[in-house]
């Protein structure tokens, strides 16, 4: 069962990469009202010269102004870089002389700064950045708590280096703090979260130890909150954790959310049950002791809803569940098998769906195969198993037909 699993470790890492860039493109901006204006280039510079005054009275105009001009739909970021503001800006931050209000427009301008990896010329390790914005995510004035997890969110999302900084640097439990709804509004919540989850993102993956106290806060999320954006996002964090193997895997089990997990993936709103599903089919991945755990929730049920989705996505990612179910062991194998619908709608799906579910289903039904009793085989052929088997064959992917060759020659045995 193991081995059948690791044949799926290149497919996953892809699967996972691809919902992982797309994710990634949400490095975040913040807009205003002033975006059609155009940008007087000397206006600009004398807003920089007064934010690099000793002068504080003249502080609040001037980042006002680099903030607006940031905002803006081609700001002009490198100017910008280049005459030493954000330099600046992260200086006036830690500064206790600077107004809160002062500080608000500085990360305001700051976290749109940091959406281009232009910005990122500093040395992170060196720079005064990161204990500014820790600093800030600890102040009693929400605004620029809030402010400043964005921020740190673009940050921790540039790279997995700049992550990894961020983790060591200790930006992980300020941003917890932040995470708890009696204490939160709820658009701090919100991005807070998805700067924990630029924490736990990419590839490699961080050490679990470090991302491993974060899980009881995800999981209190998962199951109390409801916003469906927070619980989204706390999904993608659990996610993240458990596409790192074994370890991980049994973190994010131990953290019971594995029943609500798959709960979500019941969900109408496909923002929660893409997520969910990914962290179900990283847990399936695991041991057969981890993948029983799954289908003690009821995971067939809600997998088998989830293949008549409407969107690609949901059903290919259903499908890759059932395919690291069906690479367990005999009993767990059994299951899948035990029902004859869902059975006969992943052999359909498998020769007439598009060619993303296809290939799921071909590694489901080859796994079966391999793997199943002789009862779960006979099931298989009986649900009309070796016809979509055949028909990928004509397919041209070179990786698919020699899966489907392995799940003939199985049942031809």
């Amino acid at each position: 069962a193991n081995e059948m699993r690791q044949s799926r470790v290149s497919h996953q890492v892809e699967l996972r990469r691809r919902i992982k860039d797309d994710r990634l493109k949400r490095l975040r901006t913040i807009s205003n009202e002033h975006q059609s204006m155009g940008v007087d280039q000397n206006t600009l510079l004398t807003a920089i010269t007064s934010l690099a005054s000793t002068d504080s009275s003249q502080w609040h105009a001037a980042a006002t102004h680099i903030r607006t001009v940031l905002c803006m739909d081609k700001p002009p970021i490198e100017l910008v870089i280049q005459k030493g503001a954000l330099t600046r800006m992260i200086e006036l931050i830690a500064l206790d002389e600077c107004e809160a209000r002062t500080k608000l427009e500085i990360l305001w301008a700051t976290t749109n700064l940091l959406t281009v990896s232009e910005s990122f010329y500093f040395d992170i390790n060196s720079s005064p950045l990161l204990p500014a914005l820790i600093k800030m995510l600890k102040h009693p004035n929400e605004d620029l708590r809030e402010q400043a997890a964005w921020a740190l969110g673009n940050v921790a999302g540039e790279s997995p280096n700049y992550r990894d900084v961020c983790l060591a640097a200790g930006a992980m439990d300020p941003v917890l703090r932040q995470l708890d709804p009696s204490f939160s509004r709820p658009s701090n919540l919100r991005n807070s979260l998805w700067a924990l989850s630029n924490m736990l993102r990419g590839s490699p993956r961080p050490p679990l130890h470090l991302t491993k106290p974060c899980l009881p806060t995800v999981s209190t999320l998962l199951w109390y909150t409801a916003d469906e954006e927070v619980i989204a996002e706390a999904a993608w964090c659990a996610s993240f954790i458990s596409s790192g193997g074994g370890e991980c895997i049994q973190a994010v089990v131990d953290a019971s959310m594995v029943r609500r997990l798959v709960e979500l993936t019941g969900q109408h709103n496909e923002t929660v049950q893409i997520p969910a599903l990914r962290a179900m089919g990283n847990i399936l991945s695991g041991d057969d002791v981890q993948t029983q755990i799954v289908l003690h929730s009821n995971a067939i049920t809600f997998l088998s809803s989830s293949l008549s989705s409407g969107n690609v996505q949901v059903r290919k990612l259903a499908m890759w569940c059932l395919c690291n179910i069906a690479a367990g062991n005999e009993d767990q194998v059994g299951e899948i098998c035990a029902q004859a619908p869902l059975l006969q709608k992943v052999c359909n799906m498998s020769e007439n769906d598009l060619a993303d579910v296809k290939r799921e289903g071909i590694h489901c039904l080859t796994n079966i195969a391999l793997g199943g009793s002789f009862d779960s085989v006979e099931a298989l052929v009986a649900s009309g198993g070796l016809s979509p088997l055949v028909a990928a064959l004509r397919l041209k992917d070179n990786v698919i037909v020699k899966v489907a060759l392995e799940g003939i020659g199985a049942l031809l045995e």
